[in-house]
């Protein structure tokens, strides 16, 4: 997928993946990214390359937040472009469970929860789009998980405009190669990476360092989230086992069928009794299976 074909009235949501969704050998899995109107891409975009031109040798060359070695100016410079530029930008990072969990994963935890805030998002813009697309980076082993996990998405236009009240738009996923070097995707990558690295340094956020605060100036600002999500309580149901969500940030999981909730007490039978209530809200039963 390219954007050449952007216009004014075009919504792009740019995403960024940092960890693995199966959380091994990572303490975070997330997402990150920037979106906008087309006038508002194509503006950042210019911005974007101006600075690499001025501070990494070139409008192309390609930038990767985790693998770079910057210098304190080429830091200064990206952050002092997020400072000037209020492109709307995000980042939703999912810790990993205390306990391994089995047959789940962390994109399977946060589907609903990322399917709402797409659509919540989309239908409180200021003008209705004539399209809306959400881009991610080409990946081997992700793609194919993305696709399956995150169907096709519709939404209704009810602001007035050029677009006819009522009518339905499709959400479309697209996948674009890195070497393609879109800019937005560069964008989110720092993003994600200045994200991930704040949180793993130190919880709660009480003393953020200053390449995160450009990025996430702070809470009140309405162009940049940061949601940082976690298990919570786990519910033992005929169907299978669910983890819930009693506040809007907590995620969970679902076993399903006979061999979700044997593969679930098979994990629950190896935790202490104490520890199991402590950190899942489970409290063993009477007979054979825990109750919620």
């Amino acid at each position: 997928m390219i954007d050449d074909h952007i216009v004014n009235r075009s919504y792009r949501i740019y995403v960024d993946e940092t960890g693995l969704e199966t959380w091994q050998g990572h303490s975070l899995f997330g997402f990150a990214g920037v979106t906008g109107f087309g006038a508002e891409i194509l503006r950042a975009d210019r911005a974007w390359k101006r600075m690499k031109s001025e501070h990494f040798g070139g409008a192309n060359v390609a930038l990767h937040a985790s693998r770079d070695v910057l210098t304190t100016e080429q830091q200064d410079a990206i952050s002092t472009f997020f400072r000037a530029i209020h492109l709307r930008r995000f980042s939703y990072l999912c810790m990993a469970p205390p306990l391994n969990l089995p047959g789940v994963n962390a994109l399977g935890a946060m589907r609903d929860f990322l399917m709402n805030e797409v659509m919540e998002h989309v239908s409180q813009l200021p003008k209705a789009p004539t399209d809306v697309a959400i881009v991610f980076e080409t990946s081997e082993r992700l793609s194919p998980k993305i696709i399956e996990t995150f169907p096709g998405l519709s939404f209704t236009v009810e602001a007035p405009g050029e677009v006819a009240d009522g009518e339905e738009r499709q959400i479309v996923v697209g996948f674009t190669d890195k070497a393609l070097g879109i800019s937005t995707l560069e964008m989110a990558d720092q993003i994600a990476y200045r994200a991930q690295k704040e949180v793993r340094r130190a919880l709660p956020i009480t003393n953020p360092a200053p390449e995160f605060l450009a990025v996430f100036p702070n809470h009140r600002s309405p162009y940049a989230k940061l949601i940082l999500m976690q298990v919570t309580a786990v519910k033992y149901e005929s169907h299978g086992v669910t983890y819930t969500f009693p506040e809007p940030r907590k995620v969970g999981f679902r076993f399903e069928g006979h061999r979700g909730i044997e593969a679930a007490n098979r994990w629950l039978a190896q935790m202490p009794h104490d520890q199991a209530e402590q950190m899942l809200g489970l409290r063993p039963s009477d007979g054979d299976e825990p109750s919620s």
